[in-house]
Formats: C-alpha cells, sequence, structure tokens
C-alpha cells in the first residue's frame, strides 16, 4: 500500500483521466479512483512504485489543479478490522466527468464551446442558420483543437441537437477518424444540454 496517494479538495466531479496525466509525470499510474461514493472529491491514486508515490507528495502537495490546491498524502495503510469491510463499489464516471464545457464564446456567425472529454480536446462551432438560406439548417463544426490540422467533422440538421447527433456519426467515418472516434458523444450532448446549448 506504499505506493498509494490520496488527492483531497479536487473540484466536484474531476476528471480522473486528467488526475491520472497529473501524475504520470511523475512516474507510471496503475490505477486512480474515489475514496469511496460519498466523497468523489478526494481521489486515491495508485503509483507504479512507493519511490513515485513520496516524489508525487513532495512535487504535487498544494499544486493547482483545475481551480482548487490539491492535497496530496501517502495512504494510510489499512489495519486488518479494515479489510473486514467491503470495499465501496466504484461508481460509473458521470456526464460532467466524460465531457465538461470549459469555456464559450459568441462569435457574429456562431457559437464556440470548448470541452475538455476525458483529457481529449474538443471545439465545437455552432452555425446559426442563415436568415437568406431556404434550407434554415443549423451546422456544427468539431474539432480536436484550434491547430489548423486537428481532426475535424461537420454535421447538419433541422434542430442543434440534430446536427450534433450528425456530427457523431461523421466523427465515426475513416476520414474523421483519429481522436474524434473516441469521443463520448452521449456525455458531450448531455453537457451541452446542461446549459442550454441545445
Amino acid at each position: 500500500m506504499g505506493n498509494v496517494v490520496q488527492v483531497a479538495n479536487l473540484p466536484p466531479d474531476p476528471s480522473g483521466s486528467a488526475l491520472r496525466n497529473c501524475f504520470m509525470r511523475i512516474g507510471a499510474v496503475t490505477d486512480v479512483r474515489p475514496l469511496s461514493e460519498r466523497d468523489t472529491r478526494t481521489m486515491l491514486v495508485t503509483m507504479g512504485t512507493a519511490t513515485d508515490a513520496k516524489r508525487a507528495v513532495q512535487e504535487l502537495d498544494g499544486m493547482y489543479f483545475q481551480g482548487q490546491n490539491i492535497r496530496v498524502t501517502l495512504q494510510q495503510e489499512r489495519t486488518s478490522r479494515d479489510y473486514d469491510r467491503p470495499e465501496p463499489e466504484a461508481k460509473a464516471p458521470s456526464y460532467e466527468q466524460r465531457a465538461r464545457i470549459t469555456q464559450q464564446f459568441r462569435g457574429l456567425s456562431n457559437m464556440t464551446y470548448e470541452l475538455d472529454c476525458s483529457g481529449t480536446p474538443l471545439v465545437l462551432r455552432i452555425f446559426f442558420p442563415k436568415a437568406l438560406d431556404a434550407t434554415g439548417e443549423w451546422r456544427i463544426e468539431a474539432r480536436t483543437s484550434h491547430a489548423a490540422d486537428a481532426m475535424t467533422a461537420d454535421g447538419k440538421g433541422a434542430s442543434k441537437l440534430g446536427a450534433l447527433r450528425a456530427v457523431a456519426q461523421s466523427s465515426q467515418s475513416d476520414a474523421a477518424g483519429g481522436r474524434l472516434s473516441s469521443i463520448d458523444w452521449d456525455a458531450v450532448e448531455q453537457a451541452m444540454t446542461s446549459v442550454r446549448a441545445l
């Protein structure tokens, strides 16, 4: 157990993959899980070795992570009495952990939303239907980043939701492929619906 660290003072519903990436700068990470069902703002991170765990405490304690200064300590050894208690079942990650809106801004012809999808950046541009366009369709462009060579997928629909679902379908094609095909589009849809973007 000397290779397990406890990470406290995390933001509500912290991203497990972002936390894993943060600790992977120190060494191998074999597991990231909540301390308990009731306390999802405290996570247990299992490092590859006890040395990496000690180094993580030294280098990451007090670090700024997703808007919070986290507290990193070595996990206490469990007693034999602790082993008599059943382990809490891990909860399935909520959609906020799988897709979270980090920024949004309005342009002249579109709304842009930036999301963190379990560590993968996603930029969604929702283009307003043009008044002179007879079809009156919504168009959404999805990109893995703002870079010119980013993977992209487009979709059109009579509604914003229909356009997003068309993007999700388009992202599964061979042409889009890559990181777009690994996005959890159901979680993206829920995140966008939660801020009434769809």
